[in-house]
């Protein structure tokens, strides 16, 4: 029997929102690398080989995404333009999946630290985090102004606590922080 396909594509709402097919006029991604500090390595076919395993920063046994955060996020930057599934804002893009937060989705302040020295070491063109916390921690707003200084955008989450504030790493003043602004 032939396998299973989905009958088309699903674009997200922020695809459409945002106009991202316009963009694609210019680029799709490609020759870009994004360092994605998160829950792991994904295995989704809609990713594929957009998806470079990275490093393992956690006390979990592996690199691997038990718990779908990161998939979830390297879905929304590279999901394929393919036909199958979702395509992401930078269907052509590569992403580095570095494990710095274990398979219940927390970490430490070390760990992630290494994480962001490790795409330092690997020279990504952009990190991107989407976790966070309430304390400011010296070390990790210095390892960050290392990225910066060598031309690497840090891209944060502002967090989930609405008007409650900036978290950090989003909360320091060399990065970006990102939040939502519907749906």
């Amino acid at each position: 029997s032939p396998a299973y396909k989905p009958l088309n594509q699903s674009e997200d709402w922020g695809i459409l929102n945002l106009q991202i097919k316009k963009a694609w006029k210019q680029t799709k991604g490609e020759g870009i690398t994004i360092g994605v500090i998160d829950t792991g390595v994904p295995d989704h076919i809609d990713l594929g080989d957009n998806v470079i395993p990275g490093e393992n920063f956690t006390t979990a046994k592996d690199n691997l995404d038990y718990h779908g955060h990161q998939t979830h996020c390297v879905g929304i930057i590279c999901a394929k333009d393919n036909d199958v599934g979702m395509v992401g804002v930078a269907p052509e893009s590569k992403c580095l999946c570095v494990k710095g937060l274990n398979d219940r989705g927390s970490g430490s302040w070390t760990g992630l630290c290494n994480a962001l020295e490790y795409c330092l070491k690997k020279k990504v063109d952009i990190v991107s985090m989407s976790l966070g916390g309430s304390t400011p921690i010296a070390k990790m707003k210095s390892v960050i102004q290392k990225l910066v200084d060598a031309g690497i955008p840090v891209i944060c989450a502002a967090g989930n606590s609405g008007d409650g504030g900036v978290n950090y790493p989003g909360g320091y003043d060399n990065t970006i922080a990102i939040a939502a602004y519907n749906r």
